[in-house]
Formats: C-alpha cells, sequence, structure tokens
C-alpha cells in the first residue's frame, strides 16, 4: 500500500462523525509509524528536544510537537474541523480555499491527511514554523509525499510577528500552538498578531477557546479519571477568557503597544467551598462549527489546578483573574489580596 493511500485511510477515520477509539487508535498508530518513516530527524538528539523561548512565550522542540500527534482527540478533531471550514467555504467561491497554517511542527500533521483528499487546485497553503528542524522536516515530507505542489508560500519565522506578504488571499487561519488553559505557548499572541492582518469573513481555527473557573473536589476527580462516570467533581464559578474573532479585536493596547486583557472578579463565599478543596481552570475548544474538544478528552483540555483552598474556606473570599501575555503566559490573578502566578 503506497502512502498516499495510507493516509487517504487515515483521514476517513479522523473524518468519522462518531468517535470510535478502537479504529483511531489503529489510524493513530499507522500515522505515526508513517510520519516516522518519511521524516529525516532523530527526535532522541537534545537539539530536537530543545524548546524555543520568546518574550511572549515558548515554541515547543522538535520531539515535543512531533508528539503532540499522539493526542488523539486533538488530532481527529482539528483535522475535522479544518475539512468542515473548507467544505463550507466551497460552497462559496470556486477558487483554491487558502489556509495559514501557523505553527506547523515537523510534519503539518493537522492538515497533512487533507492533502490526500483534496487537491492542488482545490487547496493552497501558507506554512509558518519557526523551529529550523521542525521546518526542514515538515518540508521534507511534503516533497516525499508530492505535496509541495499544496505549498504557495512556507517560511521559518515567528508566527507572533509576522507580517503576512498576502493577507487577502487567506481563507481560513489554523494554529495549534498551546496548551490546557493557554499557558506558556504562543497560541494568543500569534493568533491576535495574525488575524489582526486578515479580512473578517476570514475562518479562524480554533473558532473559539474558552477558560472558565471553577471549584474542584481531587479526590472526586481522580475517581472521574479512573471510571469516567464522576460528573459532580466540579463545580463552575464563571468565564474568564475567550479568544475568538469577537473578542481579540476589543483586547486594548497600552502606550508601549502590550495588550490589556480584561479583568473578570468572582466571589467566593465559604459556603461553596465547602466541598471542594482545589480552584482550577477549564479549557474548552471549539474547533469549528459543531466540532468541539470538550474537558477532559484532550490534553488540550484538562483542568489545570491554580489554588490549593482546603485551608481557606474559613471566609468569603474575592479572585480577580486576567490573562497576560510575557515569557510564560498564561491566565494570573489575586486571591485575598495574595498574587500568584502558574
Amino acid at each position: 500500500m503506497n502512502s498516499i493511500i495510507k493516509i487517504k485511510n487515515i483521514a476517513t477515520v479522523f473524518l468519522e462523525e462518531e468517535i470510535n477509539y478502537s479504529s483511531l487508535t489503529k489510524a493513530i498508530g499507522e500515522y505515526k509509524a508513517l510520519l516516522s518513516e518519511l521524516s529525516n530527524i532523530n527526535l532522541e538528539e537534545e537539539t530536537a528536544r530543545s524548546n524555543i523561548h520568546f518574550e511572549t512565550g515558548k515554541a515547543l522542540g522538535t520531539t515535543w510537537a512531533a508528539m503532540c500527534v499522539n493526542d488523539m482527540i486533538r488530532t481527529k478533531m482539528f483535522v475535522k474541523g479544518i475539512n468542515a471550514a473548507v467544505l463550507l467555504l466551497q460552497k462559496k467561491k470556486k477558487e483554491p480555499i487558502h489556509i495559514l497554517y501557523a505553527g506547523t511542527g515537523p510534519y503539518a500533521a493537522l492538515i497533512l491527511p487533507l492533502l490526500a483528499i483534496f487537491t492542488e487546485k482545490e487547496l493552497q497553503l501558507t506554512l509558518l514554523e519557526i523551529n529550523k528542524a521542525s521546518f526542514d522536516n515538515m518540508l521534507s515530507v511534503m516533497n516525499a509525499l508530492g505535496f509541495t505542489k499544496f505549498i504557495h508560500t512556507a517560511e521559518q519565522t515567528d508566527a507572533s510577528v509576522y507580517k503576512i506578504k498576502n493577507p487577502s488571499l487567506i481563507n481560513i487561519m489554523v494554529t495549534e500552538t498551546m496548551q490546557h488553559a493557554l499557558v506558556k505557548e504562543q497560541q494568543v499572541p500569534i493568533t491576535i498578531n495574525l488575524m489582526n492582518q486578515l479580512s473578517t469573513e476570514t475562518l479562524l481555527i480554533p473558532q473559539n477557546i474558552i477558560l472558565e473557573l471553577a471549584l474542584m473536589d481531587s479526590e472526586k476527580f481522580s475517581t472521574h479519571l479512573l471510571n469516567k462516570n464522576q460528573a459532580d467533581y466540579y463545580k463552575l464559578v464563571g468565564r474568564i477568557f475567550e479568544l475568538n474573532t469577537g473578542s481579540f479585536v476589543k483586547f486594548e493596547k497600552d502606550v508601549d503597544a502590550k495588550i490589556i486583557f480584561p479583568e473578570v472578579s468572582f466571589e467566593l463565599s465559604k459556603e461553596n467551598m465547602n466541598d471542594f478543596d482545589k480552584l482550577i481552570i477549564l479549557t474548552t475548544i471549539q474547533i469549528f462549527g459543531n466540532t468541539y474538544i470538550k474537558l477532559n478528552e484532550s490534553g488540550l483540555t484538562m483542568p489545570l489546578i491554580i489554588e490549593d483552598i482546603s485551608h481557606k474556606k474559613s471566609t468569603d473570599s474575592l479572585i480577580r483573574l486576567w490573562y497576560e501575555i510575557n515569557n510564560v503566559p498564561g491566565i494570573r490573578f489575586e486571591l485575598i489580596n495574595k498574587t500568584i502566578t502558574e
């Protein structure tokens, strides 16, 4: 079986409406094996493991970026969501759908399966990747599969400051440069930089990322992880932050052009805290349309513990929260006059 047929078969599983974990596990295994076979990098080398650090967060080393394929639901849902966006746009225009993919990693893994389904007359790509080893290997994989015909532009560059050459060409902007709760990596600055240069009609993938504050019972959460039927391990407090085309255009800037994100605050009564011992951030990702990565379905949506409140239940509290971009981006908060960062 040649490589293109293999990828088509893998894509078929990724695009299935329902999740069949048996077939998905098999497809992910075959996908990893094929990518490894087509690659010319040694993921065990120390240089491949080195992350790149910026003032706005980090970019993953090649090894860690390659391992993202292992996250089955993440890989399936992004491929499925991108496909849905392409099909929607094809109903409206005859020209090729142009996708800007920022942070391709060593494989361009979230778009590669679709290139075995569509033609270069239907899809064109602008590919951005900051890590040289990842960038070079991505191009090598594209070449090995005969997919270079899809590439309009490919640049080794920092997508958080990149200036788009032909913004009017771009129909879809894709970036998955994130961890749960939008910590550490550059999803937010990349999204803001690129989408601010594009038409309001450009589709963003993920379409929306939602961060919410909740109270958690860590013992019940452990039970939930074991048997998946413990639904009352957390209590939602409120929404903190959203990243979508409607939200980021409203973010304000100070005199140094640094983005100031809106602050939210919530009352935490001692009655509400009695049954819980942790403050957590929940992440929900709407890839596109009705394609979501929901709580605990992926490493991207695991709860992030930000505070142990087991010894703070005797008094009512106020918590202030806001998102902040710096060398370690993420949610910052103040609880009972105490500032904490992740």
